[in-house]
């Protein structure tokens, strides 16, 4: 029981103050909106996603586990997966993400850390080609599956 409750309690930290700080960026890209024609776009989906990132933190705040547990593991697997091709890109970690990514142009692996980002490019820019999983919303997966087995 203690051990569940450890775990409801990181939970509850780590998706209020990483949603948060997702919020937080989010402004802050409202300073140097850029010449991409997407740009409000973006801007809305990263909003609606911290936001989201948030609010799995406040239900875990009130005790409503398996809600919060579901919504958080449809979360977890939006950040799972990270690429970069044709110019074309996506990443999303809320609150923390470690990445491992492999380059294929120069077929290098390159690690990576970060706290709270969001990157969707919908307009081509030349970039090398890469793909990435996001370690650390694997582990966060694996304990968001015990917790809604644990609250079935």
């Amino acid at each position: 029981m203690k051990q569940r409750d450890k775990r409801v309690a990181f939970m509850t930290y780590f998706f209020m103050v990483g949603g948060l700080i997702g919020l937080l960026v989010s402004f802050l890209r409202l300073r140097h909106p850029g010449d991409d024609s997407w740009f409000w776009f973006t801007l809305s989906v990263q909003t609606v996603l911290f936001s989201l990132f948030f609010y799995v933190g406040y239900l875990f705040l009130n005790k409503e586990n398996r809600r919060a547990s579901e919504l958080g593991i449809f979360i977890q697997v939006l950040q799972i997966f990270t690429f970069t091709a044709w110019g074309w890109s996506y990443y999303f970690a809320g609150g923390i993400g470690i990445s491992l990514t492999y380059l294929l142009e120069p077929g290098a692996l390159e690690f990576s850390a970060g706290v709270s980002d969001f990157v969707w490019d919908l307009v081509p820019k030349r970039r090398a080609k890469q793909v990435g999983i996001n370690l650390f919303a694997v582990v966060i997966l694996f304990i968001l599956l015990k917790i809604r087995k644990a609250y079935r």
